[in-house]
């Protein structure tokens, strides 16, 4: 073997080796090693300063490796009804929540996500032509929840059929398949049934994808509870 691959460290060569083809463990990450290095060292010196510096170490690497999947939790979290009110038109609508798997540190806070289900009914309350139309929509959203308070802050844009196509006076959507953005912010009000209350604030448009696209606002009141 050639001098200088001899003198390469054995978790380099390894590396080396497992590029060119056989099985071989990769360099740990050069903040894990020297880690690992300070553990080493105060072993030497002190064993319960060693156990110390290895949990440290440890925890220090599962927060850089911390995992976060917004996808959705088998079954729901949450249950909630709302009720909104727009330039003439109400809405009044029921869903379920599916809550993501784990959260991250953002700020001061945590940032988690949710998915939700919705099925709702508009009914226009302008001069004819108005009409009545059912809502089914799906939502991905992000929540921000600052540490040890209650409250939180969402966001998200999700796909809604609203069918028959809405009609309310000049408003005249052109498609049936609508976008819906969202912007709330709530409080938990704990107890045992787990209930949060939201004030809610959803447009609704196609995107400008077909006119006549005028869109339609909601501010909507929301309670959730656990399931």
């Amino acid at each position: 073997m050639p001098a200088g691959i001899a003198a390469l460290p054995a978790w380099a060569l390894a590396l080396v080796v497992g590029g060119l083809g056989a099985p071989a463990l990769a360099a740990p990450p050069p903040a894990d090693r020297a880690m690992d290095l300070r553990a080493e060292a105060a072993a030497g010196d002190d064993p319960a300063t060693a156990t110390a510096s290895a949990n440290a170490s440890a925890s220090a690497s599962a927060g850089r490796r911390e995992l976060w999947a917004p996808f959705p939790a088998a079954a729901p979290g949450r249950a909630f009804v709302q009720a909104g009110a727009g330039e003439h038109a109400a809405q009044v609508a029921v869903g379920l929540a599916w809550d993501g798997r784990g959260s991250r540190a953002l700020g001061s806070g945590r940032l988690s996500g949710a998915w939700e289900l919705v099925l709702g009914h508009w009914r226009g309350t302008a001069a004819e032509p108005a009409s009545g139309v059912t809502q089914v929509g799906l939502t991905p959203l992000l929540r921000w929840t600052p540490a040890g308070s209650p409250w939180f802050a969402e966001a998200g844009i999700g796909l809604h059929l609203v069918s028959p196509r809405y009609r309310n006076g000049d408003k005249r959507f052109g498609t049936r398949f609508n976008f819906g953005d969202v912007l709330a912010v709530g409080r938990r009000l704990g107890g045992a049934a787990g209930a949060e209350l939201s004030l809610r604030l959803q447009h609704f448009s196609n995107g400008g994808l077909r006119r006549p696209n005028p869109g339609e606002e909601f501010l909507q009141l929301r309670l959730a509870w656990a399931l």
